[in-house]
This record gives structure tokens, sequence and C-alpha cells, in this order.
């Protein structure tokens, strides 16, 4: 496997992606919060780590009021050097904006270990094959901690193959605005 291969597939699916419009993408991110509500993805997990999108990501917003109404502790990701660090949030005012302008915990907020995490993605393949942004902070995280994951994308993310690497970590659900699939 290449690299450029990676970069090439990463290139057109940002395309892709940036091509929705913002009213698509948000009647997509609210079908995607509201088939994590209505499923048992969540029943038993007491903590969550959920990243701040950005640009054309699937919104999460909704998805992380959604979890602190719940009672459940909410984790957001810090990065620091090359290593991504989760902390505790109460609410959206613990939040300040972080490395890349991407909305962060505030350095008082606690580091903790969260049970699953929702990640972001360029693009995914149903055997949980992942593509992010490249610089490896979620594959490294989750290889060492082993949360379960949840890979949140849109249907046209969705792609047969994708080049993979022994560092990159599988997924565990892929989420879109249509399906809710176990890997």
């Amino acid at each position: 496997m290449r690299d450029s291969d990676r970069e090439s597939l990463r290139r057109i699916l940002l395309d892709r992606r940036d091509a929705t419009s913002h009213e698509m993408l948000n009647i997509v991110s609210e079908n995607i919060r509201d088939r994590l509500r209505n499923s048992s993805i969540f029943d038993d997990i007491n903590s969550v780590g959920i990243y701040s999108a950005i640009g054309s990501e699937i919104t999460t917003g909704g998805i992380i009021q959604g979890l602190l109404d719940s009672g459940r502790s909410v984790y957001l990701p810090a990065v620091r050097d090359s290593l991504i660090l989760f902390k505790n949030v109460q609410d959206t005012q613990d939040l300040i904006p972080g490395m890349f302008g991407i909305m962060e915990p505030r350095e008082t907020c606690a580091i903790g270990y969260p049970d699953i995490l929702v990640v972001p993605a360029v693009g995914a393949t149903l055997s949980g094959i992942r593509l992010g942004y490249g610089s490896g902070y979620y594959d490294r995280y989750v290889k060492k901690n082993m949360p379960a994951t949840v890979c949140i994308i849109m249907d046209k993310q969705i792609v047969k193959k994708i080049p993979s690497n022994p560092t990159d970590a599988l997924m565990d659900w892929i989420v879109t605005e249509s399906r809710l699939h176990r890997v």
C-alpha cells in the first residue's frame, strides 16, 4: 500500500464531503444523531468521547448535548504534541479554541478514558477500516486505550476499499444517515 493511494482517496472523499450543502449537512447530522439516540450503542456506556466538528464534518453539538443531558460523562479531545487526550466537559462552556481552531476542553478539565469513542473520518469501509486526516491521533489513542469505536459519516463517504496500514485502528460501528452497521 502506498501513502499516495491513501492521500488520493482522502482528497476525493474530502471533495465529496465538502460539496455537501450546509442544509444537507444539518439534515444528515440530525439523522445520525437520531439514529444514535434510538440505538442501543450507548445503553450500557457511562462515558463517551466525542469530537467537536469543524468544516463539513458531521455536526456533533446535538449529540454532545444529548449525552450531557443523559447524565453520561462526556470527553472531548485536546491535542498535545503528537498525542490526543480526552478531557471531561460538564457543558459547552468548558470548550475553548485549540489546535487547528477546533474547540477543545480547557486546561482545567480532567483527563479521562471514555468507554466508547465517536470518531471523525474522511471515509470508511463497512469492514471497519477508517480513513482519517492522516495524522494518526485517533489510531494511536484507540490502539493504546482500546475503547469501543463509532465512526459517524455520510453514506457518500462509505467506500468498498481503503488501503490500510498496520497502524490503523478498526471501527466497531459505522453510523450514517441511513444505516447503523455493527462491524
